[in-house]
């Protein structure tokens, strides 16, 4: 489903974001699934940092649970969040996805990814999600919020103030679809106390 980043991204600094290139050994391999709980194969994987941040890469995680939004993905879609672009690859790529707005709150980010995503159907708007607001008249068959670097229960505030302030937004056609990277998990973390 996603392309392997490594082939797309070469490693390169804009600014304060930065694309590497990074490689998980077979021991650390071993490790990440007894000590991490995330199991990660061996190979060469890609990653985004912003300023000290590691904001994204394309490990088997990140691939996992960004698959639901590309299957939801149709008709005009708004993403918050562009990270490595991985996941613009096959929601560009479907027939059903007419349009691909992305709010991106670093131009350094905009400035490394977009130069290797297509250029159909894609509009890039550099602005903190938190700020931006669509045109009143604007409507969305898929919403997506991709913009925490943690997978940490304290994203869940900023997860539910954003779907609340979005929802409007949303097109209301029996097909719509709005998620957030990683709420599912997030609340039944919450849930379970941990």
């Amino acid at each position: 489903m996603f392309p392997q980043m490594t082939a797309i991204l070469t490693p390169q600094k804009q600014g304060i974001a930065e694309i590497d290139h990074y490689t998980v050994t077979p021991l650390e391999s071993q490790m990440s699934a007894w000590c991490r709980g995330a199991y990660c194969p061996e190979g060469r994987y890609a990653v985004l940092r912003v300023g000290r941040t590691l904001m994204m890469s394309d490990t088997l995680l990140e691939r996992r649970s960004n698959r639901e939004v590309v299957i939801n993905s149709r008709g005009d879609v708004l993403i918050a969040g562009l990270g490595l672009g991985m996941i613009l690859h096959p929601i560009l790529a479907r027939a059903e996805v007419r349009s691909v707005t992305v709010i991106e709150k670093y131009q350094d980010v905009i400035d490394l990814v977009r130069p290797t995503l297509p250029a159909e159907k894609l509009t890039i708007i550099c602005a903190d999600i938190h700020q931006w607001m669509p045109e009143k008249t604007a409507r969305f068959s898929t919403i997506y919020f991709d913009i925490w670097p943690n997978i940490c229960t304290d994203n869940l505030e900023a997860i539910k103030q954003l779907h609340r302030r979005f929802r409007k937004y949303l097109l209301r056609d029996g097909g719509e679809w709005m998620g957030s990277w990683q709420h599912e998990e997030l609340k039944s973390l919450k849930r379970s106390g941990r």
